[in-house]
């Protein structure tokens, strides 16, 4: 063979195995690149999967929500109506105990601005939903209540339940075990603007009928400032209350009082907080065996840095001392509280991190009452400011709505948990 031809076979071999080599380090290009593809397809789903845990139901303020401890829970909020370019207030429905929730519903339109709405659930799965409305003047807000017979898809026409010349404001509602519907708020009357009173009303036929103005019962009963009510019923039918009570001569500094209605009216109310420092914003919430917990904010350690005390009542006797369950002193605003037939307990609250950071939802849970605090969590992780949280268990399932302020927008949140695993966080 002559050597031409050889040389030239060697180049064509040479150019082959080249083009061989190039060939093959462009497939392991392509798999390395397939890899990634695929591992980055892979982190996105679970990111879905993760970010799935949290919804958003709308834009608006203030959640609330309520729970009838057999999967059905409802979440409302005050949103803009779009039409009227006032604030009404909305709701969403989840039948799988806060795994999916329903579209926004506006529960009833008014011509006032209605705002704070707060939320119960009947044994019937009927729904009960209450607010302060300006419908009858800017300068005298009234309660007005609204119920829904069929899980939420539609609403009764909104009613006036206050009826009084004051101003009416901030109203909680309870149901208590006969269905029967109990409601408290705060009063400025109008012969005397510098005090509150605490009024409570109640309905014995699903809010069709309810106490008449001069009938109004002030659970409060003093002549100092009331507000910031809460309100549970216990399993044996006592209504119970708390509230934030200013003095004048006590040095301006706020106390927590309790009180519950008995056959003959309401019992006086009892300082819970025992003159620690300043104390505002009580939730109480009723667990088992007679057992009620109030939890409120205090600045005990120092001005402006906010901790979380808990007292239990027992047979409606506070028990001694309060238990402080936060340590942070950095509460942003108000916490709030649920509890179950089993004495558990959960708190959700807005934590500042000493005021150096935007305010982070942090919760945290209790077995058998205020005994045993789990560690806190903080679960929601962005750079929005997150407030008015509220939160809700039904089974093993513990629901937290919140509220999220943006420059564009604000979204009201909400996310499930397992009861069991928070309680097993230490």
């Amino acid at each position: 063979m002559p050597a031409t031809i050889m040389e030239a076979d060697c180049e064509t071999i040479a150019e082959l195995a080249e083009t061989q080599s190039r060939m093959e380090s462009h497939m392991r290009r392509a798999a390395r690149l397939s890899a990634a593809l695929a591992l980055s397809l892979s982190l996105a789903t679970l990111a879905v999967v993760a970010q799935a845990h949290t919804q958003v139901l709308g834009t608006g303020h203030t959640p609330s929500i309520a729970s009838n401890g057999k999967g059905k829970m409802c979440i409302v909020f005050e949103g803009m109506n779009e039409q009227t370019g006032v604030s009404d207030v909305f709701c969403s429905i989840s039948d799988d105990g806060g795994k999916t929730w329903t579209p926004r519903v506006d529960v009833s339109p008014t011509v006032g601005v209605s705002t704070r709405p707060r939320v119960a659930i009947e044994s019937t799965g009927a729904i009960d939903v209450v607010w302060t409305d300006t419908a009858f003047g800017e300068n005298n807000p009234d309660i007005f209540f609204s119920r829904s017979a069929d899980y939420g898809r539609t609403w009764s026409r909104a009613t006036n339940i206050s009826h009084t010349p004051g101003a009416s404001r901030d109203p909680e509602i309870a149901v208590g075990p006969n269905d029967q519907l109990h409601v408290v708020f705060a009063e400025t009357p109008a012969s005397d603007l510098a005090t509150r009173d605490i009024c409570y009303s109640t309905s014995a036929d699903g809010g069709k009928t309810w106490t008449e103005e001069h009938s109004l019962e002030n659970v409060s009963q003093t002549k100092s400032d009331s507000a910031e009510a809460s309100l549970a019923v216990s399993a044996d039918g006592l209504v119970h209350v708390a509230w934030k009570e200013e003095n004048a001569s006590a040095l301006d500094r706020p106390q927590i009082y309790y009180s519950h209605r008995t056959a003959s009216g309401w019992a006086p109310g009892i300082n819970v907080s025992k003159n620690l420092r300043y104390s505002y914003h009580p939730v109480i919430a009723c667990g088992a065996n007679g057992n009620v917990f109030i939890n409120w904010l205090d600045r005990a350690r120092a001005e402006g840095a906010a901790d979380i005390w808990c007292i239990t009542v027992k047979d409606c006797v506070p028990m001694e001392p309060p238990t402080r369950i936060t340590h942070t002193g950095s509460i942003a605003s108000a916490a709030e509280m649920t509890a179950d037939k089993a004495n558990r307990i959960a708190v959700v609250w807005p934590d500042r991190a000493l005021g150096l950071n935007l305010p982070r939802i942090r919760i945290k849970t209790m077995a058998n009452g205020t005994a045993n605090p789990s560690h806190s969590k903080k679960f929601a992780h962005n750079s929005s400011v997150q407030l008015a949280p509220a939160v809700a268990i039904d089974g093993n399932n513990l629901t937290v709505t919140w509220e999220e302020r943006r420059l564009d927008r604000n979204p009201i949140k909400v996310r499930s948990f397992s009861m069991s695993e928070l309680l097993s966080t230490r």
